[in-house]
């Protein structure tokens, strides 16, 4: 039997593609990103993840439109956090 090679988002904890991540945990869904409940410990109250819907290497390699949902996701749940 040939054994399947995995892709990079079948691989990857945070790919929105990929089948095992944890639906549950999910808050908000972007364009670009989605906001996520962290699938650990969280590291301090109100912790969260928002990330790229595509998958990046690294939070540099994304485009403008990305880093405007990133920003925008940031603002709105930090002015929640204060009210």
């Amino acid at each position: 039997m040939a054994k399947r090679i995995c892709t990079q988002q079948e691989r990857c904890l945070f790919c929105f593609e990929n089948p095992n991540r944890h639906r549950h945990l999910v808050v908000a869904i972007a364009n670009f990103t989605y906001l996520m409940l962290p699938q650990w410990e969280p590291v301090v109250p109100g912790h969260c993840c928002i990330l790229p819907v595509e998958h990046e290497s690294a939070t540099r390699t994304v485009g403008n439109n990305v880093w405007d949902e990133i920003r925008n996701s940031k603002n709105v749940s930090l002015n929640r956090r204060r009210n």
